[in-house]
């Protein structure tokens, strides 16, 4: 089992879980068989029953027809039933991330021979329930090292022996672990990496094929820009007539502003004129903009404001200071600001 010192973790957060998952996840679909990717790449296994002269053909642990078998196989030995030791196990679906380690386990608290001749096998049968179902199966190497002999196999260390499998009750294999197996995985782990050598050059390929267009449009757009940049150069004089010629208007334009924003202070003064009566008097007149502020003296200043007010030429008239009767004059001052309409009438 995997220690803590090991653990990956980020910001406090065990991702050790996750991983673990991705990682099971991977295996499942390259070596699970649910996926059958193991069946279209991986070589047979020619399957030796003892002294019987046939051999069974599998692939991916799955029985094959031996007329499909090609010429390159892998062989296999069949333990004897009465060597080896079968159990049928479940663990919880939790643990299938780390389920070498724990099959591991259960082979240590299981197993009736010496820890160190004990070998052993074990196959995911299925999933459900929240359980994984699995097949164990145990042996002492001893065992199994004397029958291969006898069955007249001899090698220089189990990694060049033949692998070593046995049935179940349903005569379906289990392959022990530490003998030939390996050569058969390194194998299928190399015929990966060319499929997916080759797939990624497809893709490559592929990339490059789409890629195509993109650089020939490139190069017409190239192109394009030349002739533009040349069209460019003979056309710059009139262009900078053109940009000057804008430049004009829009001043004349801007003049124009200000003159049509321009108040016409004769015709506001004779139009005050006219609408101030003899019993009127300006003390002081100020005109800023389209605001006009009047100070002055008057027998009665709210009929003025008043007349003013029903003069639709300004928009706005207030007496922001309301009016003040003097005693001496018996006049009324009033301080008065008008706010000429945007748009004024005849």
């Amino acid at each position: 089992m995997q220690t803590d010192s090991r653990r990956w973790s980020l910001f406090g957060l065990d991702l050790e879980p996750w991983i673990q998952a991705w990682r099971a996840g991977w295996h499942e679909l390259f070596w699970g068989r649910a996926a059958g990717i193991r069946r279209r790449l991986e070589a047979p296994v020619a399957l030796r029953k003892g002294s019987e002269p046939d051999l069974d053909y599998f692939v991916a642990e799955e029985p094959m027809a031996a007329a499909q078998a090609p010429d390159f196989v892998f062989d296999a030995c069949l333990l004897p039933a009465e060597l080896v030791l079968l159990r049928h196990i479940e663990l919880p679906a939790s643990l299938e991330a780390e389920l070498a380690d724990a099959v591991m386990l259960e082979v240590q608290a299981s197993s009736p021979f010496v820890l160190d001749d004990t070998c052993y096998g074990w196959a995911l049968r299925r999933r459900a329930g929240g359980k994984l179902h699995l097949t164990l199966a145990i042996t002492a190497c001893s065992e199994a090292m004397s029958y291969l002999h006898a069955q007249g196999v001899t090698a220089d260390s189990r990694e060049t022996l033949p692998e070593l499998w046995c049935l179940d009750e349903e005569q379906r294999p289990v392959v022990f672990q530490g003998f030939g197996e390996g050569r058969r995985a390194g194998n299928y782990r190399r015929r990966l990496a060319l499929l997916g050598g080759l797939l990624a050059t497809l893709l490559l390929l592929f990339m490059a094929l789409l890629a195509v267009p993109g650089v020939v449009r490139g190069m017409q757009a190239d192109n394009m820009e030349y002739h533009l940049a040349a069209a460019e150069r003979d056309a710059v004089e009139a262009m900078q007539l053109r940009e000057q010629l804008a430049v004009d208007n829009d001043r004349a334009q801007a003049v124009q502003v200000l003159v049509d924003r321009q108040l016409d202070s004769h015709s506001l003064l004779d139009r005050l004129a006219a609408q101030t009566p003899d019993s009127v008097y300006f003390e002081q007149l100020m005109i800023e903009d389209r605001q006009i502020r009047i100070r002055g003296w008057a027998v009665n200043a709210a009929r003025f404001l008043q007349s003013l007010t029903e003069d639709p030429y300004y928009a706005e008239v207030s007496a922001p200071g309301g009016t003040r009767r003097h005693g001496r004059t018996n006049l009324e001052q009033f301080t008065l600001e008008l706010h000429l309409a945007e748009v004024t009438p005849d």
